[in-house]
């Protein structure tokens, strides 16, 4: 079975970008528990967005490989995939599905697990690139030195908020309104700010979106 996806250009095309999709997952390829992620750099190759998983694994065997990327007639990337089922010959063609950066802007979509969308942010924030993980946890590693700023709810019954663990880890509150980020009362976030450095590994329960700024890098 070919998977074909489509997204449309990162950056005008006036500007250089590298893409890359590559497997992970696994103790060797091919195997079921394969994934595919696919990371960009807009900077001449210096750093990569951290990679996001396109092609998951399936409880019925399917497995992904032979990945390839292109340019379409409208000047978007694209990029096809084959999948492999167990006992099965029969071809299809799955509709194509943008594949949208994580920056944060209006209506992007927040988590790996989730449909919700951005609805507010700080604007210090704005359009800067975020880890898009679960929201049921992040776990990352620094790779290049920056600053990581993060959302977290703000400390109220129900809500799922990190700012201890955020405070144990070295992050400080900054001092601006909290945020509507995404519908319902407990989902009110507050901003947080840390100087990071190669090497440190961040984990958290819960809901915490680390935001990347001043060329820091996480995977």
């Amino acid at each position: 079975m070919i998977n074909s996806s489509l997204f449309t250009c990162l950056k005008p095309c006036c500007l250089l970008v590298f893409t890359a999709l590559l497997f992970t997952g696994g103790p060797k390829e091919p195997a079921p528990d394969n994934t595919m992620v696919l990371s960009y750099s807009d900077d001449g190759g210096k750093t990569f967005a951290p990679p996001e998983a396109i092609a998951l694994p399936s409880s019925d065997g399917t497995r992904v490989l032979a990945p390839t990327l292109w340019i379409d007639p409208k000047g978007r990337f694209a990029q096809t995939i084959n999948k492999l089922q167990t006992g099965h010959d029969r071809t299809a063609l799955t509709p194509p599905s943008r594949i949208e950066p994580a920056l944060m802007k209006d209506g992007v979509k927040l988590f790996t697990d989730r449909d919700y969308v951005i609805h507010e942010f700080p604007e210090q924030v704005r359009d800067l690139p975020f880890l898009r993980t679960s929201i049921e946890k992040t776990d990352a590693e620094v790779t290049q030195s920056g600053v990581l700023f993060s959302l977290t709810p703000t400390i109220r019954p129900a809500a799922a908020s990190q700012e201890d663990a955020l405070r144990k880890a070295g992050f400080t509150k900054v001092d601006v309104p909290e945020v509507q980020l995404f519908p319902g009362e407990i989902n009110r976030v507050s901003l947080y700010r840390k100087d990071v450095k190669a090497g440190e590994r961040l984990k958290f329960n819960k809901m915490v979106l680390l935001i990347l700024a001043d060329g820091a890098a996480v995977s």
